[in-house]
């Protein structure tokens, strides 16, 4: 069984929906308006926004993450029918992030954000310049995107190896751990990002590791992409409260306008 097959289990242990991250995408989406999710994992931002009204679409690469998704969302539309009320207004599909074009109409989107550092999983600069140009057609005139990763300003002049470890023990019988790690890969411009999950659940320990190859664009490289797909008005931050990017900061939020 692959890693992605086995973290799919256990993705909502380690990356849930957190209210800072929902609040930034609300407030530059119009009430009941289209958003797309791109790279969606399991899907929790989709269905806590499909919960609040928003029409929501998702795409998810991998196979197992999709099946996750749309476990859940069957489960939510089934207690929804239960009280007679209306369905998630969610649909999700597999996809490459860099096809998105194909997938939807033109100028069909009010906001596209793809978080959680997948954007620098494509390896090539050129792959990030489809998938932008790709976000740039589907976005409604107006329209938002929003990416964030990790700043890899602070990684690469830093030298940073490890990021800090997740941590989830609230629940006494089902713990995990995620350690994440970066390594310059040799003849390359690319990291190895080698993540570990480990996961203790009632006295027995499982442990899954993966190395994955991450292209760590800059600050300003991506601010230029953002400008040749088109997008202004295009703002940076250290984090979903908004306050301005730090190049000593951690995450790196960047916003574009569709105008």
């Amino acid at each position: 069984m692959g890693f992605y097959e086995e973290f799919s289990k256990y993705y909502d242990l380690i990356f849930q929906a957190k209210k800072p991250q929902l609040d930034f995408i609300k407030k530059r989406t119009p009430k009941k308006g289209k958003i797309l999710d791109v790279a969606a994992g399991t899907g929790n931002h989709a269905l806590a926004l499909g919960e609040e009204g928003y029409d929501l679409r998702a795409v998810e690469y991998d196979e197992t993450m999709l099946e996750e998704l749309e476990e859940k969302l069957e489960k939510r539309n089934i207690e929804k029918r239960n009280l007679e009320k209306e369905n998630l207004d969610v649909i999700a599909r597999r996809g490459d992030m860099k096809e998105i074009r194909s997938y939807y109409p033109e100028n069909f989107f009010d906001t596209l954000y793809c978080i959680g550092n997948s954007l620098v999983h494509l390896t090539t600069v050129e792959e990030i310049e489809q998938f932008l140009e790709g976000a740039y057609a589907v976005l409604k005139t107006e329209g938002t995107l929003i990416i964030q990763i990790i700043n890899y300003d602070r990684i690469l002049d830093r030298a940073i190896k490890e990021l800090p470890t997740i941590i989830n023990d609230r629940n006494p019988e089902l713990k995990a751990e995620f350690i994440r790690k970066y390594e310059k890969m040799e003849a390359s411009n690319l990291l190895d990002f080698h993540t570990r999950l480990t996961i203790e659940q009632r006295g027995e320990k499982k442990v899954f590791e993966n190395h994955t190859p991450l292209l760590p664009i800059r600050h300003q490289e991506l601010k230029d992409l953002f400008e040749q797909a088109g997008f202004r008005n295009i703002e940076s931050y250290s984090n979903f409260m908004e306050e301005d990017y730090d190049p000593q900061g951690q995450p790196l939020i960047m916003t574009g306008k569709k105008l």
